[in-house]
């Protein structure tokens, strides 16, 4: 990562354990207040955890200056936090065990010892606690760290952030565009559709088109224009079915959507057999059009093109892929019998898809400009967009990403992110650098963390924007307490304009219900989740290969098997 890259990231841990020292001293005042016997260290840590919280504000600005020794610093405060939760559950639950206890007279005396050993460990906890908190302290003053006042640094700045999100929702809210909006692809859907509906292709059994081109290119969204055209709906009567591959191919489960899909309704059966029935019952001796998106070498194509000629489709049955890997379509070949009954090998047509020239790109830049910031010909402004949106190579999501950011900067911003070294350093995860730069100029560090937190989720997966507002609450990174919610919302609003997320429905008041988070996006919230101990479980692994400092864990669960066990 680049050192803006790993200051936005370091960032990241002082705006977690900001939301956690949040919850904390509002869970230790409740605590003082039932009045325990260990109420005087419960208020020695409230004070030392408000003095951490001011040094914090302090060390989130000395991440830029790309110091190692903040970095673990902010860890060290970041693991105290997490203690201290886990201490006051604790105590939440030693105080439910004794209320318990109370209404059984017959306990009295067994109360009396276990409550005496309980006040006796828990008292102990807070001084080894207090204890770390002071070390981290000392380290905080050898490194240079000082606290801030509070009436004035921490409260502007607390405006400030409220200040520019309320800015930037208010304009989202103006100028929200469709992610769905495609440019510049007129010519690759009218060369798509004549592929699909060529007359020649009735001469064979099944047909194989392959989309093949780089992440970001618009690939989806263009298969699914191609689906939905009239001329293609006419030509296959409708039988169209389009469904999600990715990574973690399984034969069965494939079966099991294209059901799904033909008869509306969930499917129980789990036998490949029973299912390529079914699929036959409705779809032999009829013309389809079967579309897999994002489809990766895990691919098993040969048993698939068996179950597909068994399910029995009409002549000029097709199939359309996405993919990155032009091998992956290549390998993709059909069998038809000629006039003389001899099987003669199809190829794969491969339809490489390049980027936007020029002109549609800064159309698509515009698009994503709408409203009161529009470039004219000849400003500084235009000049300086047009050699940023060279930067991003005709791929639209990066040229859309770019848009996204600068409309809520002004020229000074526009001309720092042009020379930002993110540009020209390569990315091992082939993450655009228009998406990092949009991650690094998110409002603030706490919504930062939010779409780090996303990193929970897998590919291609629908989420509830309520579900996610939730577990952003849960985990404490919306604040103030009392306008969670609200924030959530807003938070959301942002990301949904920022690039972030796509394919969002809406419901009939045009409220956003759900949406998905691109492959590349996903794979930045991973990386720039890495340093706040997220693990995400979708292969097998051993407890021996976790990290004893692991905070979040994603487990991801398939019929008939736990993919992560613990």
């Amino acid at each position: 990562m680049s050192g803006v890259m790993e200051n936005a990231v370091g960032g990241l841990i002082a705006s977690e354990t900001h939301g956690m020292l949040a919850l904390l001293l509002s869970r230790i005042a409740d605590e003082i207040k039932l009045g325990w016997d260990y109420t005087k260290e419960l208020k020695e840590l409230q004070s030392q955890f408000t003095t951490l919280s001011l040094l914090l504000e302090g060390a989130s600005f000395q991440t830029y200056n790309n110091n190692n020794l903040v970095h673990d610093w902010l860890n060290k405060v970041a693991n105290a936090a997490y203690e201290a939760d886990d201490l006051l559950d604790e105590c939440s639950y030693d105080a439910l065990k004794r209320r318990d206890r109370n209404r059984k007279a017959r306990d009295k005396l067994k109360d009396g010892v276990t409550s005496s050993f309980s006040r006796y460990h828990m008292a102990r906890r807070v001084r080894k606690l207090r204890k770390l908190i002071a070390k981290i302290y000392s380290d905080a003053k050898v490194i240079g760290l000082k606290p801030i006042k509070v009436a004035s640094a921490h409260n502007s700045m607390s405006r400030s952030h409220g200040d520019e999100v309320e800015n930037r929702t208010q304009q989202n809210r103006r100028q929200w565009v469709d992610d769905r909006f495609l440019v510049g692809r007129y010519e690759d859907i009218t060369r798509l559709v004549r592929l699909l509906c060529d007359p020649r292709n009735t001469a064979t059994d099944f047909n194989v088109v392959g989309i093949v081109g780089l992440a970001g290119l618009g690939k989806t969204a263009l298969s699914k224009r191609v689906a939905k055209a009239q001329e293609v709906m006419e030509c296959f009567n409708s039988h169209v079915i389009w469904l999600v591959v990715s990574h973690s191919f399984n034969q069965s489960d494939i079966l099991k959507k294209m059901v799904e899909s033909l008869y509306g309704e969930a499917s129980n059966l789990s036998e490949s057999q029973a299912i390529v029935n079914k699929l036959r019952d409705k779809l032999n001796g009829k013309r389809y059009l079967l579309v897999l998106d994002d489809v990766w070498d895990t691919f098993d194509w040969e048993p698939f093109r068996c179950a597909l000629q068994e399910i029995g489709g009409s002549k000029g049955t097709s199939l359309l892929v996405t993919s990155r890997g032009k091998n992956v379509v290549a390998k993709m070949d059909t069998y038809s019998c000629d006039n003389h009954g001899e099987n003669v090998i199809q190829k794969a047509y491969i339809y490489k898809l390049q980027g936007l020239n020029e002109d549609d790109s800064w159309s698509l830049f515009m698009a994503r400009m709408s409203g009161d910031n529009q470039v004219g010909a000849g400003d500084e402004a235009y000049v300086i967009a047009r050699r940023m949106i060279k930067k991003c190579g005709g791929v639209p999501l990066a040229i859309r990403a770019l848009g996204d950011l600068l409309r809520e900067q002004n020229i000074k911003a526009w001309k720092e992110i042009e020379k930002s070294d993110v540009w020209e350093k390569e990315d091992q995860y082939g993450i655009l650098p228009s998406l990092k730069l949009s991650f690094i100029y998110l409002p603030n560090t706490a919504l930062r963390k939010c779409f780090s937190y996303c990193a929970i989720f897998g590919e291609d997966e629908v989420i509830e924007k309520d579900k996610l507002i939730q577990l952003w609450m849960a985990q404490g990174f919306l604040q103030p307490c009392d306008k969670m919610e609200l924030t959530g919302e807003k938070y959301l609003n942002i990301l949904l304009n920022s690039s972030f997320f796509q394919e969002a429905e809406l419901d009939e008041l045009g409220n956003v219900e759900t949406f998905k988070i691109h492959d590349l996006v996903l794979s930045l919230a991973r990386v720039v989740s890495s340093d706040s101990k997220f693990l995400n479980l979708e292969e097998k692994i051993k407890i021996n290969d976790t990290s004893s400092g692991l905070r979040h864990q994603s487990t991801t669960l398939f019929e008939g098997e736990i993919t992560a066990t613990f």
